[in-house]
């Protein structure tokens, strides 16, 4: 468990530095000033209430940074797709200028707002002008019980949309989140406008990539049989190849799922009494009886050996699938992640003349083949091409023999692997 802590540590560094690094993380992208003039460049991607508070652009051939507040320009645009405009709204009581996601332009206007009340949505009409639809949830009391208030944005919706009696069905059925609200946009467009097409400023959906790595590095590992002998903790070696699949979720290519597969290889291991066990433990290692104990440093008898512990060379070779969440912070040239998931491990080969008595009369084996458990993980990438990276990982690992109720007959397991990683993406 040791081991945890340092990887905690590492994933605190990581997000403390997150601030930092978040300075590279500019997309294509352009600014459209007070003047209706259209600048193109890189803007910061940044999470959604600070995209309705600030726009930081970076003009093409230039390394100078501008911070633009909602009324300064006009609006702003990701190449992607997402685009944001300046518009004054009620903030706490208060009118104030915000940046709003501007959804869909036709017909009527949809716009999102994402700020300290909440997700707020908003719609725009050339003859009723602009209306917020947002309205905080109301509980009615009676002397018969209480019951939630019917929404007002149905009765906004239809006043805004009243030129066209067809759409009324579906105001009724519609949620306020964006994508309802951008289809019922839509179709009112359709309806009272079919001869011109209505604008939806969406981000573009990504198809799902697959990037491979190969990697290897060292490995330290501790074992523990039925929580009555411990090993200590002894370094090892690994080596495999991780498939990592990203715009899984969203679209959003900081989150990733990546499995794949690897070899691990231990040998020499110290085996001792856990600490709350003061029995001896029957251990036969190289044809010779050992009874690792508390109390006796060696003792020889014709027919077993007494000893506090006892090294072996356990020839443990282990192949491990792990499959894990991982959300990347992005960046230009460097990129710092963590990641959470489980892992399935099979035990590919042990030193068949080390048996503890236990595990090997239940088993046939001292290890169990099959084991089961979770992995977090922090890594760091840094960019060597348009297409490649080299990585630095670090992950723990913990694991349980599984297919037994009995504690005594489980072996568990913590490995520390670092990885120096080659990766056929960015």
């Amino acid at each position: 468990m040791k081991y945890l802590g340092i990887i905690l540590t590492l994933f605190s560094i990581v997000i403390s530095g997150r601030m930092a690094l978040s300075q590279e993380n500019f997309r294509s992208g352009y600014i459209i000033t007070n003047s209706n003039d259209t600048l193109h460049g890189s803007i910061q991607y940044k999470g959604a209430r600070q995209t309705a508070l600030k726009c930081t652009f970076r003009p093409d051939n230039t390394d100078e940074i501008t911070d633009f507040l909602p009324g300064q320009i006009s609006g702003y645009r990701f190449t992607e797709g997402k685009f944001f405009v300046s518009r004054s709204v009620e903030q706490n009581g208060l009118p104030g200028m915000v940046f709003l996601e501007f959804l869909i332009q036709g017909k009527a206007n949809i716009y999102a707002l994402r700020d300290t009340e909440g997700s707020r949505m908003f719609i725009e009409t050339e003859k009723d002008g602009f209306l917020e639809l947002t309205d905080p949830e109301r509980t009615i009391h009676s002397d018969s019980g209480y019951y939630y208030a019917p929404r007002k944005y149905y009765g906004k919706l239809r006043y805004m949309l009243a030129d066209c009696p067809q759409i009324i069905p579906k105001i009724n059925k519609v949620n306020l989140q964006p994508k309802p609200m951008i289809r019922l946009a839509k179709d009112y467009h359709n309806l009272v406008c079919p001869d011109e097409a209505c604008t939806v400023f969406e981000r573009k959906i990504k198809p799902i990539k697959v990037g491979i790595s190969v990697h290897a590095g060292p490995v330290i590992k501790q074992i523990s049989l039925g929580g009555l002998i411990d090993s200590d903790t002894r370094p090892g070696y690994s080596a495999g190849v991780s498939f990592r699949f990203s715009n899984v979720f969203f679209s959003d290519e900081r989150f990733s799922l990546e499995t794949g597969i690897t070899m691990v290889k231990n040998n020499t291991f110290t085996f001792k009494n856990a600490e709350n066990n003061a029995q001896s433990e029957k251990v036969t290692y190289l044809n010779k009886i050992y009874y690792i104990n508390k109390y006796d440093e060696i003792y020889y008898s014709d027919n077993y050996i007494k000893v506090k512990s006892l090294e072996t060379n356990t020839q443990l070779g282990l192949l491990s699938i792990p499959l894990t969440l991982n959300y990347t912070y992005p960046g230009n040239k460097l990129r710092p992640g963590i990641g959470l998931g489980g892992v399935f491990s099979m035990i590919t080969g042990q030193n068949e003349d080390f048996n503890y008595e236990p595990f090997s009369d239940r088993f046939g084996k001292t290890f169990p083949v099959k084991h089961i458990g979770y992995v977090i993980n922090a890594s760091l990438r840094y960019k060597t091409g348009q297409k490649s990276s080299l990585g630095f990982d670090l992950r723990y690992l913990i694991e349980t023999s599984f297919f037994d109720a009995n504690e005594i007959y489980r072996c568990k397991s913590h490995t520390f692997i670092a990885q120096i990683r080659y990766n056929f993406y960015w």
